[in-house]
C-alpha cells in the first residue's frame, strides 16, 4: 500500500464502514426530526411568547416547512450530485445545515429563528438521504444492494418513530437542555464518523492520476471488463457521446426521463404513503392516547416504541429481496395490505381497558413490521429500474447519470407525506374522529398493495 494513502484506508472506505456511516446520518436527521417535537410546544410559548392559542397551528406549520424544504432541495441535491466526482463532499455539506439549524432552535427567542431552524433542518435531511443512497448504491455489488439498502432504511425508519419517542422520555426526565444536549450528541458522533469515511476513487485518483477519477468504485465484471457492466450514474463515469439533436435534448432533462417511467412512479407513491402513514401518528398518536388512556408526555412518546421496534427487520428484508428478486414486487405488495389491514383493525381500539392497551400496542408493532417489509424493495427497485433503462438505452441520463437525481425524488416523495401526515391526521382525527383517521389510512396503503404488483420484473 502507498505509504500516501491514510491511515486506516482499508477501513474507512470499506463498503461495511459506509453503510454504517450513512445509516447513522440518515437515523440522525430523522431523529432529530422528532426529537424537538416534545419541546416545541413548550418552547414557542414561553420563548417566543406565542399565545397557547397559537401553539398547535405553529408547531403544524413549522413541521410543514421543513418537509417543504426537504422537498425542495432533495432534487436539487440529487441533480448537483450527479454531477461532482465525490459523494463524500455533499454528504458533508449537510453537516454544517444541521450543526446551525439545531443550534438555531436551541438558542430561539423569536419565531423567525425556529422557522429558519426547521428549514435548514429539512435541507440537511434532504442532502444527507439523497447523498447517502446515491454513495450506498456506487459502492455496493448488486448482488447485496437489497441488505445494504436496507440498513439505510433501518436508518431512516428508526429515528422517524425513535425521535418522537426519546424526545418525550429525554423532555420528562431532563427537561428543555437535555433534549438539545442529546441531539447536539448525536450529530458530534454523526460528524465524526463521517469525516472519517474515504471513498476508494478518491483515493485512487490521488495514486494513480487523473485516469482513475472515472474509475467505478464497483469491482469489473467475471470476464474483467468494467465497461461490461451498464451505466449505474456513476459521477465521472464515460458514456457513448450524443448523436444528434434529440439525444442532446432529452439528455438534458433525466427527471422528465425518471418521471416517465411507471415503476418509477409506482416507487414515489408507495414511498409517499409510507411517509404519510408514519407522520400522521405524530400529531394524531401522542393525542389519542392522552385522551382515551389519560397518559402523561412520557407515555405518549413511549407508545412509538412498537412502532420503532421493529425497523430493525429492515436488512432482513433486503436480504430475502437479493436472495429473490423476482419476489420484490409481491413482497411489497402483501407488506403494504397487512399495512391497511393493521390501521382497519386500529379502529376498535376504543376506550380504556388493559386489553385495549395491549391491542393497541400489538397492533403498532404489526404495523411497523409491514413497514419493515415494505421500504427496501421500493429503494432496490429504484436502482434496478435505473439498471434496466441504461441497458436499453446507454446514456438515457447524461453522462453523470442519474442516480443521486432518482433518489432525491424518492426523498421528495417522503418530504409530501411527511407535509400531508401530520395535517391529514390531526385533521381527521379532530374532525371525524380516530376511526376515520384510520380508515382513510388503511385503504391507501390497500390500495398501494394492489399497485405495488405492477413493480414486479
Amino acid at each position: 500500500m502507498p505509504s500516501s494513502r491514510p491511515t486506516w484506508y482499508e477501513f474507512r472506505s470499506s463498503e461495511g464502514f459506509i453503510t454504517v456511516v450513512v445509516a447513522l446520518a440518515a437515523f440522525t436527521d430523522n431523529f432529530l426530526y422528532g426529537l424537538i417535537v416534545p419541546v416545541t410546544p413548550t418552547a414557542l410559548e414561553r420563548r417566543v411568547g406565542t399565545d397557547p392559542q397559537d401553539v398547535q397551528r405553529l408547531v403544524s406549520l413549522l413541521l410543514a416547512l421543513e418537509a417543504f424544504a426537504w422537498l425542495v432541495t432533495s432534487p436539487i441535491t440529487g441533480h448537483v450530485a450527479d454531477r461532482i466526482k465525490s459523494r463524500r463532499t455533499p454528504l458533508l455539506a449537510g453537516l454544517p445545515a444541521l450543526v446551525i439549524s439545531t443550534a438555531l432552535l436551541y438558542v430561539g427567542d423569536s419565531l423567525l429563528l425556529w422557522v429558519i431552524g426547521r428549514i435548514l433542518m429539512g435541507v440537511s435531511a434532504a442532502v444527507t438521504w439523497t447523498v447517502g443512497l446515491a454513495l450506498l448504491v456506487d459502492t455496493t455489488d448488486r448482488e447485496r444492494l437489497g441488505e445494504t439498502l436496507g440498513y439505510m432504511s433501518m436508518g431512516m425508519m428508526v429515528g422517524t418513530t425513535a425521535g418522537p419517542l426519546l424526545g418525550g422520555v429525554i423532555y420528562k426526565a431532563g427537561g428543555y437542555h437535555s433534549v438539545f444536549g442529546a441531539a447536539f450528541a448525536l450529530i458530534f458522533v454523526d460528524a465524526v464518523l463521517r469525516l472519517a469515511m474515504l471513498e476508494k476513487k478518491q483515493i485512487r485518483s490521488a495514486d494513480d492520476g487523473e485516469e482513475a477519477i472515472t474509475e467505478p468504485l464497483l469491482p469489473a465484471t467475471e470476464s474483467g471488463n468494467v465497461s461490461d457492466r451498464p451505466n449505474y450514474g456513476i459521477a465521472g463515469e464515460a458514456s457513448v457521446e450524443p448523436c444528434d439533436d434529440a439525444a442532446d435534448e432529452k439528455w438534458s432533462s433525466p427527471i422528465f426521463v425518471l418521471l416517465s417511467m411507471p415503476r418509477i412512479r409506482i416507487c414515489l407513491w408507495a414511498y409517499c404513503v409510507i411517509s404519510m402513514s408514519l407522520t400522521a401518528f405524530d400529531s394524531a398518536l401522542p393525542l389519542f392516547v392522552r385522551d382515551t388512556f389519560s397518559w402523561s408526555q412520557l407515555g405518549q412518546g413511549l407508545i412509538f416504541l412498537p412502532l420503532s421496534a421493529t425497523q430493525v427487520f429492515d436488512p432482513v428484508t433486503g436480504i430475502i429481496c437479493d436472495k429473490y428478486p423476482n419476489k420484490r414486487g409481491y413482497i411489497a405488495a402483501v407488506a403494504f395490505v397487512a399495512a391497511g389491514a393493521s390501521f382497519c383493525t386500529l379502529r376498535i381500539v376504543t376506550h380504556d381497558s388493559l386489553a385495549q392497551k395491549i391491542v393497541l400496542c400489538v397492533l403498532l408493532g404489526l404495523l411497523g413490521l409491514s413497514v419493515s417489509f415494505a421500504v427496501p424493495p421500493i429503494l432496490v427497485s429504484i436502482q434496478e429500474t435505473l439498471d434496466d433503462k441504461a441497458k436499453d438505452d446507454v446514456g438515457a441520463f447524461g453522462s453523470g447519470g442519474a442516480v443521486a437525481l432518482a433518489y432525491g425524488l424518492v426523498n421528495s416523495a417522503f418530504a409530501v407525506g411527511a407535509l400531508l401526515g401530520p395535517l391529514m391526521g390531526g385533521y381527521l382525527r379532530s374532525v371525524a374522529g380516530w376511526g376515520t383517521m384510520t380508515l382513510v389510512l388503511a385503504l391507501a396503503n390497500g390500495a398501494t398493495g394492489a399497485v405495488m404488483l405492477r413493480m414486479r420484473r
